[in-house]
């Protein structure tokens, strides 16, 4: 079996592989675990662009990043019923994470969701939402208990 387990900084992503962790596997089973850094996009429809040896120093320090995130996860899941396999990815989330699964021939997507709904949802997307209407395979979506007020 190939689960990819998606992840990116937040308390959500956290909570999926904590999930993924807990879980039994069965034997041979491959944990692929990605994050996906994002080239800068522009912010406003202006003629003028940041000069490439810019948004190249901003490309490298997100997979820099990335690549921090990914180790800190891959111990956070060590130990599992399962081989780990550890990777940044570079592009668009949505799109990566789909195109990774198909790819590897994954037989499920793990990711966390941040539960945004209305306005956010529609200006910054739903990472998960996309996966569900596009993956290859069966997705997971993690959410994290809603705490009590």
């Amino acid at each position: 079996m190939k689960i990819v387990l998606a992840v990116d900084e937040s308390t959500f992503s956290e909570t999926a592989a904590d999930a993924v962790r807990q879980w039994s596997w069965p034997a041979g089973t491959e944990l692929h675990l990605l994050s996906v850094a994002e080239p800068p996009r522009g912010t406003s429809a202006e003629v003028w662009s940041a000069p490439a040896l810019y948004l190249e120093e901003v490309l490298k320090a997100e997979r820099e990043f990335r690549q921090n995130l990914v180790n800190k996860m891959s111990e956070r899941v060590k130990g599992g019923s399962y081989s780990l396999k550890a990777m940044v990815l570079e592009g668009d989330a949505r799109s990566a994470i789909v195109d990774y699964a198909e790819r590897t021939g994954a037989d499920l997507v793990v990711v966390g969701s941040h539960g945004r709904s209305g306005l956010s949802r529609l200006i910054i997307g739903s990472v998960a939402g996309y996966v569900v209407s596009h993956a290859p395979c069966s997705v997971f979506v993690v959410k994290r208990p809603k705490t009590k007020s």
